[in-house]
Protein backbone atom coordinates (compact mmCIF):
# COMPACT_ATOMS: atom_id res chain seq x y z
CA UNK A 1 0.00 0.00 0.00
CA UNK A 2 1.08 3.32 -0.49
CA UNK A 3 1.29 6.08 1.85
CA UNK A 4 1.52 9.40 -0.32
CA UNK A 5 1.80 10.43 -3.56
CA UNK A 6 5.61 11.85 -3.41
CA UNK A 7 6.65 7.80 -2.80
CA UNK A 8 4.93 6.96 -6.10
CA UNK A 9 6.53 6.93 -9.05
CA UNK A 10 5.19 6.01 -12.85
CA UNK A 11 8.69 5.01 -13.86
CA UNK A 12 8.80 2.47 -10.96
CA UNK A 13 5.78 1.00 -11.63
CA UNK A 14 5.81 1.07 -14.76
CA UNK A 15 3.86 2.30 -18.19
CA UNK A 16 0.08 1.07 -17.43
CA UNK A 17 0.09 0.61 -14.10
CA UNK A 18 -3.15 1.93 -11.78
CA UNK A 19 -0.88 4.80 -9.75
CA UNK A 20 -4.16 5.66 -7.89
CA UNK A 21 -8.20 5.28 -7.75
CA UNK A 22 -10.51 8.29 -7.18
CA UNK A 23 -14.32 8.48 -6.65
CA UNK A 24 -17.22 10.34 -5.87
CA UNK A 25 -20.66 9.16 -5.30
CA UNK A 26 -23.87 11.03 -4.86
CA UNK A 27 -27.50 10.40 -4.41
CA UNK A 28 -29.25 13.58 -5.56
CA UNK A 29 -31.64 14.46 -7.99
CA UNK A 30 -30.92 17.45 -10.35
CA UNK A 31 -33.33 18.18 -12.92
CA UNK A 32 -33.79 20.98 -16.04
CA UNK A 33 -35.32 22.26 -18.93
CA UNK A 34 -32.78 23.27 -21.20
CA UNK A 35 -30.42 21.76 -23.82
CA UNK A 36 -27.77 23.85 -21.90
CA UNK A 37 -25.46 21.44 -20.04
CA UNK A 38 -24.98 21.31 -16.32
CA UNK A 39 -23.18 20.31 -13.55
CA UNK A 40 -24.76 17.05 -12.10
CA UNK A 41 -22.70 17.48 -9.19
CA UNK A 42 -20.56 14.47 -9.74
CA UNK A 43 -16.35 16.50 -10.12
CA UNK A 44 -13.12 15.11 -9.01
CA UNK A 45 -10.33 17.31 -8.76
CA UNK A 46 -6.93 15.91 -9.03
CA UNK A 47 -3.30 16.62 -8.72
CA UNK A 48 -1.72 14.36 -10.93
CA UNK A 49 1.54 12.32 -9.70
CA UNK A 50 3.34 12.60 -13.42
CA UNK A 51 2.57 15.39 -16.08
CA UNK A 52 2.73 11.53 -18.50
CA UNK A 53 -0.50 10.26 -16.40
CA UNK A 54 -3.42 9.33 -18.27
CA UNK A 55 -7.04 9.09 -16.56
CA UNK A 56 -9.55 6.36 -17.16
CA UNK A 57 -12.38 7.89 -16.27
CA UNK A 58 -15.97 6.48 -15.64
CA UNK A 59 -19.22 7.38 -14.96
CA UNK A 60 -22.56 5.73 -13.60
CA UNK A 61 -25.96 7.08 -13.32
CA UNK A 62 -29.97 6.41 -13.82
CA UNK A 63 -31.09 9.32 -16.32
CA UNK A 64 -34.72 10.38 -17.45
CA UNK A 65 -36.41 12.62 -19.93
CA UNK A 66 -39.84 13.31 -19.05
CA UNK A 67 -41.55 13.49 -22.06
CA UNK A 68 -41.71 10.63 -24.72
CA UNK A 69 -39.56 10.81 -27.73
CA UNK A 70 -37.09 13.17 -26.25
CA UNK A 71 -33.53 12.65 -24.23
CA UNK A 72 -31.37 12.85 -21.80
CA UNK A 73 -27.54 13.54 -22.52
CA UNK A 74 -24.65 13.22 -20.46
CA UNK A 75 -21.05 13.78 -21.22
CA UNK A 76 -17.67 14.86 -19.03
CA UNK A 77 -15.90 18.70 -18.92
CA UNK A 78 -12.37 18.87 -18.62
CA UNK A 79 -11.35 21.84 -16.42
CA UNK A 80 -14.70 23.99 -15.96
CA UNK A 81 -14.30 27.44 -15.33
CA UNK A 82 -18.46 27.25 -13.93
CA UNK A 83 -19.20 26.10 -10.23
CA UNK A 84 -19.61 22.22 -9.69
CA UNK A 85 -22.35 22.29 -7.57
CA UNK A 86 -25.21 20.77 -9.05
CA UNK A 87 -27.48 21.99 -11.95
CA UNK A 88 -24.80 25.24 -12.15
CA UNK A 89 -24.54 26.07 -16.26
CA UNK A 90 -21.61 25.09 -17.59
CA UNK A 91 -18.82 27.64 -18.69
CA UNK A 92 -15.56 27.05 -20.08
CA UNK A 93 -13.89 23.55 -20.29
CA UNK A 94 -13.27 20.86 -22.84
CA UNK A 95 -16.16 18.34 -23.31
CA UNK A 96 -14.19 15.04 -23.46
CA UNK A 97 -16.83 14.11 -26.53
CA UNK A 98 -18.34 16.64 -29.12
CA UNK A 99 -21.29 14.53 -30.48
CA UNK A 100 -24.66 15.20 -30.60
CA UNK A 101 -25.41 12.80 -27.99
CA UNK A 102 -22.71 13.02 -25.85
CA UNK A 103 -20.81 10.43 -23.99
CA UNK A 104 -23.95 8.32 -22.83
CA UNK A 105 -27.68 9.40 -23.45
CA UNK A 106 -31.02 8.04 -23.06
CA UNK A 107 -34.10 8.39 -25.13
CA UNK A 108 -37.75 7.44 -24.03
CA UNK A 109 -39.06 6.22 -27.39
CA UNK A 110 -43.18 6.39 -26.89
CA UNK A 111 -42.56 6.15 -23.29
CA UNK A 112 -41.05 7.91 -20.26
CA UNK A 113 -38.17 5.55 -19.20
CA UNK A 114 -35.71 5.44 -16.75
CA UNK A 115 -32.39 4.64 -18.21
CA UNK A 116 -28.64 3.92 -17.13
CA UNK A 117 -26.13 6.32 -18.49
CA UNK A 118 -22.88 4.82 -17.99
CA UNK A 119 -19.79 6.07 -20.38
CA UNK A 120 -15.85 5.68 -20.01
CA UNK A 121 -12.70 7.43 -21.77
CA UNK A 122 -9.38 7.47 -21.88
CA UNK A 123 -8.19 10.89 -21.25
CA UNK A 124 -4.18 12.42 -21.91
CA UNK A 125 -4.31 15.94 -19.73
CA UNK A 126 -0.32 15.95 -20.11
CA UNK A 127 -0.10 18.01 -17.04
CA UNK A 128 1.35 17.86 -13.37
CA UNK A 129 -0.99 20.69 -12.39
CA UNK A 130 -4.46 19.96 -10.55
CA UNK A 131 -7.22 18.63 -13.25
CA UNK A 132 -10.93 18.86 -12.91
CA UNK A 133 -13.52 16.54 -14.46
CA UNK A 134 -17.10 17.31 -14.13
CA UNK A 135 -20.49 15.11 -15.37
CA UNK A 136 -22.90 17.22 -17.35
CA UNK A 137 -26.08 16.90 -18.62
CA UNK A 138 -28.62 18.37 -20.85
CA UNK A 139 -32.52 17.13 -22.19
CA UNK A 140 -32.50 16.94 -26.17
CA UNK A 141 -35.53 17.47 -28.00
CA UNK A 142 -37.74 18.85 -25.24
CA UNK A 143 -39.08 17.71 -21.39
CA UNK A 144 -37.01 17.84 -18.22
CA UNK A 145 -34.09 16.02 -18.18
CA UNK A 146 -33.56 14.21 -14.43
CA UNK A 147 -29.82 12.99 -13.71
CA UNK A 148 -29.66 10.74 -10.54
CA UNK A 149 -33.87 10.53 -10.76
CA UNK A 150 -35.35 9.38 -7.42
CA UNK A 151 -32.08 10.30 -5.95
CA UNK A 152 -30.41 7.06 -7.43
CA UNK A 153 -26.99 6.29 -6.82
CA UNK A 154 -24.56 8.23 -9.14
CA UNK A 155 -20.82 7.69 -9.32
CA UNK A 156 -17.86 9.18 -10.85
CA UNK A 157 -14.74 6.85 -10.71
CA UNK A 158 -11.12 7.53 -12.35
CA UNK A 159 -7.80 5.85 -12.29
CA UNK A 160 -4.78 7.32 -12.72
CA UNK A 161 -2.64 5.49 -15.44
CA UNK A 162 0.99 5.71 -15.35
CA UNK A 163 2.59 7.15 -19.09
Amino acid sequence: KVADNASISGSKLGTGAVLKVYQHDLTTEVSQSTTTYKSSGLFLTINPISSSSKFLIRFDAQGHNGTNSDFIIANVVYNPSSSTDGNTTLSGGTLLTTGNYGMASAYGGNATTVSSLSASILHSPNTASAVTYMVVYKQHGGGTAYFAINSSYSSLTIMEIGG
